[in-house]
């Protein structure tokens, strides 16, 4: 077993209360926290770079992909990780800055991203980390589904749109759509086969939330309802 919160914080006399204070405890546990947190973000980005060794080493164009796409959730979460870390320890986040800068950092990571734009309207709204890392996720999920789908063999690009705000029923509305070339009439949210998807529908059934695809505009439109704490 590990001892190195013991080597951080060495015990001391029982009874000292310049130690045992509650200002002192919470410290030390935002200390360890913050530690753990690192250490997490370290190990992920290192998982993510030997998915990402092993692919270029791999044969099979489709375990390549199927690699190459592990490789490239596994940096996404290691960076929503440190985004939600880098907090003050509330356990709450601004959701408006934390979209914002995971649409840029999305971006950054597309090499033809130049050739969209992505728009973020997001309510200023304060939700649990457990939630801004779920919407996080979601939100990676359909962008590159729609980057991938939603134009093939057009050069101009397109619009893909991020829309969160709060409804009167106190829930989290969640809608991601693009000006593609849209979902087949028969497309179920509930019937899809692929990894990003499914992780979609884990994520929102985790948070006892609903999916929904809008029928009858122009591209794709997927909503999403996420219940909030009162």
């Amino acid at each position: 077993m590990s001892t190195w919160p013991a080597l951080l914080f060495p015990p001391h006399p029982v009874g000292d209360s310049a130690t045992d204070s509650p200002s002192v405890s919470v410290e030390l546990s935002e200390l360890l926290r913050r530690e753990a947190d690192h250490r997490i973000g370290n190990s992920l980005q290192m998982i993510s770079s030997l998915l990402n060794m092993q692919q270029k080493q791999a044969v099979d164009a489709q375990a390549r992909d199927a690699l190459a796409r592990t490789s490239k959730r596994l940096r996404l979460i290691a960076q929503l990780h440190r985004r939600l870390s880098i907090g003050d320890g509330t356990g709450i986040v601004a959701l408006e800055e934390y979209l914002t800068g995971l649409r840029d950092e999305i971006f950054a990571a597309v090499v033809d991203h130049h050739r969209h734009a992505l728009l973020v309207n997001v309510d200023p709204l304060w939700v649990p980390a457990r939630i801004a890392s779920a919407t996080g996720m979601i939100v990676n999920e359909f962008i590159f589904n729609s980057l991938k789908h939603a134009y093939p063999g057009q050069q101009d690009g397109g619009v893909i749109e991020i829309a969160c705000g709060k409804g009167e029923d106190g829930a989290l509305y969640l809608t991601v759509s693009d000006d593609g070339v849209g979902l087949p009439e028969a497309a179920q949210p509930e019937a899809a086969t692929g990894l990003g998807m499914k992780l979609i529908h884990g994520l929102v059934a985790q948070l006892a939330g609903t999916f929904n695809i809008r029928r009858g505009g122009p591209g794709a439109c997927y909503e999403i309802m996420l219940p909030l704490p009162a």
